[in-house]
């Protein structure tokens, strides 16, 4: 399988990234054929498979139209099975990946978008969620 990994950051510290030296190793040593797009990259050689820098923007930024173009032509040269995002907040650079793959899957490893945070707001009334992270979360707590 092809697979193309989107992630905020390529390093040899950090908890997704602990997680991503972990995963893609093991994914190569399995056949796979896997290529990654960063926001930024500390140390190129952290995750044992090829990686390169496109300079998206941030979570408070306008998403950049060149980094979306950039992850499209990627995405149509390498052609890949799957592309998996980490952590990236460019939602053009998601939609470039989302659109130019047969397959698109988000995985979320952080907590800004939910209520541990203590920021987070329910739409309909504009409350915090008070409750402890649980199954409450999955079936209801965020809607």
């Amino acid at each position: 399988m092809k697979i193309l990994v989107l992630c905020e950051r390529v390093d040899a510290e950090g908890g997704t990234e602990s997680y991503l030296r972990t995963l893609l190793p093991a994914l190569v040593a399995g056949g796979d054929d896997v290529r990654v797009l960063a926001r930024t990259v500390g140390d190129a050689k952290a995750y044992g498979v090829p990686c390169e820098r496109i300079a998206w923007s941030d979570e408070h930024d306008a998403p950049s139209p060149e980094a979306s173009s950039q992850v499209a032509v990627v995405a149509r040269t390498f052609e890949p099975d799957v592309s998996v995002a980490h952590n990236v907040l460019d939602a053009g650079v998601l939609a470039a990946a989302r659109t130019n793959t047969p397959r698109f899957v988000y995985h979320l490893h952080d907590h800004r978008p939910f209520c541990p945070n203590g920021d987070r707001v329910y739409p309909r009334d504009g409350t915090i969620c008070s409750v402890p992270m649980g199954k409450s979360l999955w079936f209801g707590c965020a809607d």
